[in-house]
Order: C-alpha cells, then sequence, then structure tokens
C-alpha cells in the first residue's frame, strides 16, 4: 500500500476490507472516540478523513452483517 495516500484516499478505494475484523473493530472504537459529535456539524478536512475510514471500516465487516430472524433472537434475549 502506498504510505503517501491519504485516510480519505484509502477508504475510497477500499483498502480497509482485507483487514482482520478485530483491527477494524479496535480501529471503528478509537474513531469514534476521535470524532467528537459537535465536529460533525463543522467538519475539518480531518473530521472528513475520520468520518470517510469509520464507514470504510464498517462497511467491510462482513462478518457482522444482518442475521435472518435477528430481531427474534433479541427479543427473545430480553424477556
Amino acid at each position: 500500500m502506498d504510505e503517501r495516500k491519504t485516510r480519505f484516499d484509502k477508504a475510497l478505494q477500499g483498502s480497509f476490507d482485507d483487514v482482520d475484523v478485530f483491527t477494524n473493530i479496535n480501529e471503528i472504537k478509537k474513531l469514534g472516540k476521535e470524532i467528537q459529535l459537535l465536529d460533525v456539524i463543522n467538519p475539518t478536512s480531518s473530521t472528513y478523513s475520520k468520518i470517510a475510514e469509520l464507514l470504510a471500516r464498517i462497511k467491510s465487516l462482513r462478518d457482522f452483517e444482518l442475521i435472518t430472524g435477528g430481531e427474534e433472537l433479541f427479543n427473545n434475549r430480553h424477556n
């Protein structure tokens, strides 16, 4: 991977698709803590890049796609 690519470029090119699930989850948590709610209202280029990376990493988590009947499992668990 080209080290000169920006975080935004990597997000657009799907560079996070081949990253293992646990690394992506840890990075998602880290990015979530870095992005403040008010930053989203008037984002800087850095915030745009973080949001783009966050979304790209979330999209690459195919292991956590919606399970058929998932709502029923959730409801049974909380009864």
